[in-house]
């Protein structure tokens, strides 16, 4: 299952949009990615997808409900994180 969650807000001319791709590898059980900062978010089983808008140069740090970290700069060209996932981890409630 793939979700795809837009959150868009008012662009400006100096803000840029990428996707961004989060893959969950070793997921069985729906997973969630985010930003640090709450803004973007993209929920599935073995992947989803999200549209970002910021300012070039800016750097975003991704989490995911199964652990780890990841981190993509705003350039314009689209972005694939990857997480490895425990076996049967699941999404938890922030």
């Amino acid at each position: 299952m793939l979700l795809n969650f837009n959150f868009l807000s008012a662009q400006t001319e100096s803000d840029i949009k990428e996707i961004v791709k989060c893959t969950f590898l070793n997921s069985t059980t729906q997973q969630s990615c985010y930003t640090s900062n709450g803004k973007f978010k993209c929920d599935g089983t073995d992947n989803c997808v999200v549209d970002v808008i910021g300012i070039s140069g800016f750097k975003f740090d991704w989490k995911s409900s199964c652990d780890g970290y990841a981190y993509t700069v705003m350039d314009g060209a689209n972005e694939n994180v990857e997480f490895i996932c425990a076996p049967g981890s699941e999404v938890t409630p922030e």
